[in-house]
């Protein structure tokens, strides 16, 4: 028994001996195996590229990737690199800030403890790049009437010059962008302000196109410019250089000054004495027979004549004096002789406008200087200065404008309208020496 025994522990002892001498080496450790896919989806400044990770060497991967560069054949991580979290298998990683129009050199890597195991080298080219506009901005007044136009700075990578490049205009309420719309048809660099852009404002959009290639840079918008001012004019009056501004009528689309001539400014309310403005023989030129000095809006001492009054009659179209001329013979004229073309030789309204015509008058459609009336026009109810004392009268409560018609009896004809109500009728005779506001049409 004990023979038994002794020879099996002698066999157990040969057999492990035998195991112990048929166990596998251990593999030594070695670098990653990677291997390099080809480039998709290149643009001018992007591509998108990978690998695959087809073994670890025996070691955790602990970086992949891409490693590229425009100078370096065989590029490594010590080139421009792209990372990846792969640790094996395939994996894709996007190359980004590109030069376009390049051509890069690109491989796969991967690294582990004992280093970087790379694939093999595959090139490309990057497209041709997009242009850019900078520094984008709106030149011009912002003003109805005015052109505005697109400022910025053209650049392409490769120097391609500019073509095609796209313009969009936009209107806000605010300075914010409140509302923001874009501007139908308002797509060229330049944009000529409209009526109904006033008090708004408005910017332009530039989207920069080159003559080659085939990406379009991005859109770049400018900052505000505004509130749109109404539209103006200036020209020389009494003399001086005056600037008015200018409305445009919401019953016939006509464009009108916005003040009566000679006045400081446009009309607060239709009793603002500040914009009753001068009181005009009907023909005669502004040399300063016309001027009135205000200080209030009605009563007997509500403004005064800046130059004095006389009675001699004048003989020529354009007297040669200053004074208010009181008129003399059955129309109450301030001439010897009537002189039925005299508003054509005289009209007080600057080039490109006129003293408007009954019919002009007519189509406003106006019976009192309030409400409505007044917010169309912003015609005020000045009175009249009378033709035989010189005296102001019917300040606040009547407005005697003149117009370019002589009537049927050969007096000029008037349009009158009241503080309220209607003026019944709105034409009317009036004498030729009588002083009048003056409402300037354009053409």
């Amino acid at each position: 028994m004990k023979t038994l025994l002794r020879i099996t522990g002698i066999m157990m002892l040969m057999i492990s001996t035998v195991i112990a001498g048929c166990k596998k080496k251990d593999v030594p450790t070695t670098i990653p195996q990677v291997s390099t896919t080809g480039m998709s989806a290149v643009t001018g400044t992007t591509a998108t590229g990978g690998g695959s990770i087809s073994s670890d060497g025996g070691a955790a991967v602990t970086m992949s990737g891409l490693c590229y560069s425009k100078t370096n054949q065989t590029p490594t991580i010590s080139d421009d690199t792209t990372k990846t979290t792969a640790t094996s298998g395939d994996f894709s990683s996007m190359l980004k800030n590109l030069q376009p129009s390049a051509t890069y050199y690109v491989r796969a890597y991967a690294t582990n403890s004992i280093g970087t195991g790379y694939g093999e080298v595959v090139t490309f080219t990057t497209g041709n790049g997009a242009p850019t506009a900078t520094g984008v901005s709106v030149t011009g007044t912002a003003r109805v009437g005015d052109e505005l136009t697109a400022a910025y700075t053209y650049s392409d990578p490769e120097n391609n010059p500019q073509s095609g490049t796209t313009f969009q205009w936009y209107i806000a309420t605010t300075a914010a962008g409140t509302g923001e719309t874009a501007i139908t048809g308002a797509t060229t660099s330049k944009y000529q302000v409209k009526a109904a852009d006033e008090f708004k404002f408005i910017r332009v959009s530039v989207t920069p196109k080159s003559s080659a290639g085939t990406a379009n840079g991005a859109e770049v918008k400018s900052a505000y410019v505004g509130p749109v001012d109404v539209e103006s004019v200036t020209f020389t009056y009494n003399g001086q250089q005056v600037t008015y501004g200018v409305l445009t009528s919401a019953k016939t689309g006509r464009k009108w000054m916005d003040r009566n001539l000679g006045a400081k400014r446009a009309a607060t309310a239709f009793d603002d004495y500040q914009a009753y403005g001068d009181l005009f023989q009907w023909g005669r030129p502004a040399d300063g027979h016309q001027l009135i000095s205000w200080a209030a809006s009605s009563g007997v001492n509500a403004g005064t004549g800046v130059n004095g009054t006389t009675s001699t009659l004048s003989n020529v179209d354009s007297p040669d004096n200053s004074l208010f001329i009181l008129g003399g013979g059955s129309k109450r004229d301030w001439r010897t002789t009537p002189n039925e073309s005299l508003i054509l030789v005289n009209d007080p309204c600057p080039t490109g406008w006129h003293l408007p015509t009954s019919p002009e008058w007519d189509a406003e459609q106006i019976a009192s200087v309030t409400d409505v009336t007044f917010n169309q026009l912003k015609l005020t109810a000045t009175g009249y200065r009378r033709n035989s004392t010189g005296v102001l009268e019917f300040q606040r409560t009547r407005g005697f404008y003149h117009t370019s018609t002589v009537t049927t009896h050969g007096y000029a004809d008037l349009y009158n309208f009241r503080d309220s109500g209607s003026a019944s009728p709105p034409h009317t005779d009036t004498n030729r020496a009588d002083g009048l506001s003056c409402r300037c049409i354009k053409n």
